[in-house]
């Protein structure tokens, strides 16, 4: 009796032996599939993310790229237009050129003899040399060319203070042949002094597109009509 009661106990000892053995087997091939499944995910999102991270990356460069893109070309435009306007001055610096003239200051001393005020008038052009062609009409920032003959009125003491365009307008026209201190008008807007250096040797002075320049009286402008300023003693 005593020996069945032990055979009994030594198989259920080994009954429970394989209960354990199958539940561990059947735990452990339940929890491999889901660790390997959550591995998986795991590798799955950081690759996810890591791709998220480079296409930002990426998109970022693209956009530096594009500004950067945009900035060439506009700096490729600007520099388009300065051709194009150093192109046109030089045009224009070749246009007026053609016609300089070379003053002879001695002029001045000729001009004292017939008017000190006239003498003035051409000096003050003299002083005037660098001044640049602008819509300002001022001395700092530059002339169109009637403010540049109303300014030298007044700094000749010729014509009243105020807009220097003024000063022309108050002049008055006349007919015939110019005389040295006429104001000759020209089409485009020019206006500009006439001088005389001797029988042939006229010339005309004034505000160009390229500054201060003398020039002979046609170059390549329709004259529209002459101003005479009132010169004191002539």
């Amino acid at each position: 009796m005593a020996i069945r009661d032990e055979r009994l106990d030594e198989l259920e000892a080994g009954l429970e032996r394989r209960d354990r053995h199958t539940l561990f087997r059947t735990t452990l091939l339940t929890l491999v599939p889901v660790a390997a499944a959550g591995a998986f995910l795991w590798i799955t999102v950081r690759e996810i993310n890591d791709s998220q991270n480079e296409l930002e990356a990426v998109k970022t460069e693209l956009a530096e790229t594009k500004r950067a893109l945009a900035t060439e070309q506009a700096e490729l435009r600007r520099t388009r237009r300065e051709l194009r306007r150093a192109k046109a001055e030089l045009r224009r610096s070749a246009d007026f050129l053609q016609y300089k003239h070379d003053v002879d200051l001695g002029v001045a001393k000729r001009l004292a003899s017939e008017s000190p005020a006239l003498a003035r008038v051409f000096l003050e052009i003299q002083l005037l040399h660098d001044a640049s062609w602008s819509l300002a009409n001022t001395r700092a920032r530059g002339f169109t060319s009637p403010g540049f003959a109303g300014y030298v009125l007044q700094r000749g003491r010729l014509a009243s203070a105020g807009e220097p365009e003024d000063a022309l307008r108050k002049l008055p026209r006349v007919d015939g042949a110019p005389r040295s201190g006429d104001v000759i008008l020209y089409e485009d807007g020019f206006a500009l002094f006439y001088f005389t250096e001797g029988p042939g040797r006229e010339f005309v002075i004034g505000m160009t597109p390229v500054g201060v320049i003398a020039m002979r009286p046609s170059f390549g402008r329709d004259r529209l009509g002459i101003l005479r300023p009132l010169y004191p003693h002539r």
